[in-house]
């Protein structure tokens, strides 16, 4: 999928690897804090977590980032140098939360 942004061109996978998706799943669970042994006894999630989860979700998505010619590498940087309204097309277009989970990416190309 490409994806036109203000000043560059983002082309992205169409979805991640089982392998990918997992990762990110542990890291969200990995993140939790739990009053109990199940998912409903959730207490917190810890403070930089989901936006952690995000930048490894964008990095596992993101095949090349174009400038007119010039290719940029992704970075924590470059995305910290998105406008908000960047961010967040570039969050959307991953998966709505930018988590890139359970094919939510699909939904918002039909």
């Amino acid at each position: 999928m490409t994806l036109q942004l203000s000043k560059c061109i983002v082309e992205l996978k169409d979805e991640l690897t089982w392998y990918e998706e997992e990762l990110i799943k542990s890291e969200l669970v990995s993140s939790l804090k739990l009053s109990g042994s199940t998912m409903a006894g959730i207490d917190a999630i810890k403070g930089t977590a989901l936006l952690d989860i995000k930048m490894k979700a964008f990095e596992m998505f993101i095949v090349s980032i174009k400038e007119g010619e010039k290719v940029i590498p992704f970075s924590v940087n470059w995305v910290k140098g998105l406008s908000k309204e960047d961010g967040n097309k570039l969050a959307e277009a991953i998966g709505g939360d930018g988590l890139g989970i359970k094919d939510s990416k699909k939904k918002l190309q039909n």
